[in-house]
């Protein structure tokens, strides 16, 4: 079984038509090489994906605070 990076990397996928379409690549390699992010699933969890929205919620917060705070 060929390594997933070596998947990622194959010229298929990094053509324009590759990512747009698996219609000529077997759907198991398309998608042991990309996911809906284009991140190799090693790069990925599930975890990162939460910490990014949270993150971006605390730091709304964060901001409404301060507008709030300086406003008075």
């Amino acid at each position: 079984m060929p390594c997933i990076r070596d998947i990622c990397q194959h010229p298929y996928t990094q053509t324009d038509e590759a990512k747009d379409t698996h219609s000529e690549m077997p759907s198991g390699v398309w998608l042991a090489g990309r996911t809906l992010l284009g991140k190799h699933f090693d790069e990925f969890s599930p975890q990162e994906a939460w910490r990014d929205e949270e993150g971006a919620r605390r730091k709304a917060r964060v901001s409404e605070r301060r507008s709030s705070l300086g406003s008075e």
